[in-house]
């Protein structure tokens, strides 16, 4: 399941976040991040950082999570991701109403 918010920017520039849960083989639960940027008076959302640029690729797994998440806080405030993500909870939390019997 996959949630996205958009915030605008007082320059006119906005950021798209999206939060990602995804299920592993053992029921596994892992959480991904994304994060675009789109200038001002533009349409298209531009990625934050290349994955096949060499300064990415040469980094190992954990460091490549580290790299990432510094380059997505250089665009996105930790309290605006954290919005997406509990966003994203309260979307699969489950009420009474919708539990089928």
């Amino acid at each position: 399941m996959t949630h996205e918010k958009i915030f605008k920017r007082d320059d006119g520039s906005k950021v798209k976040i999206t939060v990602r849960i995804m299920y592993s083989f053992l029921y596994d639960v892992k959480y991904s991040l994304h994060v675009m940027t789109c200038g001002k008076r533009k349409r298209k959302f531009q990625k934050t950082f290349d994955y096949d640029d060499y300064e990415y690729r040469k980094l190992g797994d954990k460091e490549r999570t580290v790299f990432a998440k510094k380059k997505y806080l250089e665009h996105a405030t930790k309290e605006e991701i954290d919005i997406v993500a509990s966003e994203l909870l309260e979307k699969i939390k489950p009420s009474f109403d919708e539990m089928i019997v």
